[in-house]
């Protein structure tokens, strides 16, 4: 998969000035929240992808373990991850929605290769927010903490 929320440009500048980016993704964030809130959802999808495109870069320059404003870089990988997920899943771009899924799962995988010493600190991105689609209405609703096994489950015969 090769999507990209930032275009090369963007990426470029960010890129060159990482360690300043913290407040760019949360601006990026709380503008993703309000646009899904006003059901504007297009536009959701498009600040929480620049944001985990965003969370991506801070992942891939540093480490998944290292911080900024008091958020590890893999809180914002899961954050803006699970965020860009539901909005996707609202908007009705299920295959897109497990592609990201998807490289939220390898680029934590990797992150556990790069640093094994620290793998066991990594969040798990099935504890992490559940995203589910009611297959009747094609609604989609947070999971409770009773339905995670459930949900486990589904996902994993569907994997």
């Amino acid at each position: 998969m090769n999507y990209q929320f930032l275009c090369t440009s963007h990426s470029e500048q960010l890129a060159s000035h990482l360690d300043a980016t913290a407040p760019i993704w949360s601006s990026w964030m709380r503008q993703g929240e309000a646009a899904r809130r006003a059901s504007n959802l297009e536009l959701s999808v498009q600040y929480f992808g620049c944001a985990f495109d965003l969370a991506v870069l801070l992942v891939e320059r540093f480490t998944a373990h290292a911080e900024a404003d008091g958020l590890r870089h893999c809180e914002r990988l899961l954050q803006a991850g699970a965020d860009l997920a539901e909005s996707l899943a609202r908007c009705g771009h299920l295959a897109l929605r497990r592609e990201y899924l998807n490289r939220i799962r390898q680029l934590m995988y990797q992150e556990q290769l790069r640093t094994p010493l620290l793998a066991d600190r990594l969040p798990e991105p099935e504890k992490r927010l559940t995203v589910t689609l009611d297959a009747y209405s094609g609604s989609v609703r947070r999971g409770s903490r009773s339905s995670h096994a459930a949900m486990r489950a589904a996902r994993q015969s569907l994997n």
